[in-house]
């Protein structure tokens, strides 16, 4: 069972980030295969793969977007301000603390 079997190695994986952030392995990694490689395997594998991955994904991507769709869509936003205006940030900052919240589980 995979969900059983990665919940019980969780203190294994927090152990094993936390040993390769103290030895600097992602940037090692990063510098070992270089923008060439990277390069390389998106055009090679990524072109190929694209489509098929965002079809297969989409019903999931759906149902994760649709509690911050449903919010987005009952938010009462301030006014709008002429351009440029400081007051029009208040605008963001009602998406961003709603959006926020959803993503703690936290009422929206």
């Amino acid at each position: 069972d995979w969900e059983a079997a990665t919940l019980a190695a969780v203190s294994s994986w927090e152990t094993a980030i936390r040993e390769a952030i103290a030895a600097g392995s992602y940037a090692a990694g990063v510098r070992e295969a270089g923008t060439r490689k990277w390069q390389e395997r998106s055009l090679s594998l990524g072109v190929e793969r694209w489509g098929p991955g965002v079809a297969v994904a989409m019903p999931d991507y759906r149902a994760g977007f649709a509690p911050y769709h449903a919010a987005l869509e009952r938010l009462t936003l301030p006014p709008r301000y002429a351009r440029g205006d400081i007051r029009n940030y208040e605008r963001s900052k009602v998406i961003g603390v709603t959006l926020r919240k959803i993503k703690l589980g936290q009422a929206a």
